[in-house]
């Protein structure tokens, strides 16, 4: 019988592969540089994005944050009509909030930390996480 990586084992390691690109990368370089990804420290402005696959985690203009699976929504921030051109931010000690462009924040997600380099990644299964390095510090908003 031969000994081989299960599936997950296989996703665990590409998955860690790819934050450890995402956290070695300059320091210039965007969140528009990968689809699935925001780096802490850089926003996900009202209209932006993160896509993987069937999902799309997007910053509405009016200030909801909405995750949809093939255009169907499957979770929402609430906070629509908060505000307007609102931002998504990760920062670095792993909490998200939602700020008005007034930088009113309208919403958080109660998870910072220890400061680091975090980066949060939409999976190919719809999940949300946020990482540290090689740990899970946020799951499933």
């Amino acid at each position: 019988m031969k000994n081989t990586p299960s599936s997950t084992a296989k996703s665990s390691i590409l998955l860690s592969l790819a934050v450890l690109l995402v956290l070695n990368a300059p320091a210039s370089c965007s969140s528009d540089s990968f689809n699935n990804v925001l780096i802490s420290g850089y926003p996900l402005n009202a209209g932006g994005s993160l896509v993987q696959g069937k999902y799309n985690f997007t910053m509405q203009h009016d200030c909801n944050l909405v995750m949809y699976e093939s255009e169907v929504v499957i979770w929402s921030s609430q906070t629509g009509g908060k505000g307007s051109n609102c931002s998504l931010v990760l920062q670095n000690n792993g909490e998200l909030f939602i700020s008005t462009a007034a930088g009113i924040i309208v919403w958080r997600s109660g998870t910072g930390g220890e400061f680091g380099h975090f980066v949060l990644v939409i999976q190919s299964n719809g999940d949300v996480v946020v990482y540290v390095r090689h740990s899970v510090v946020h799951r499933h908003l």
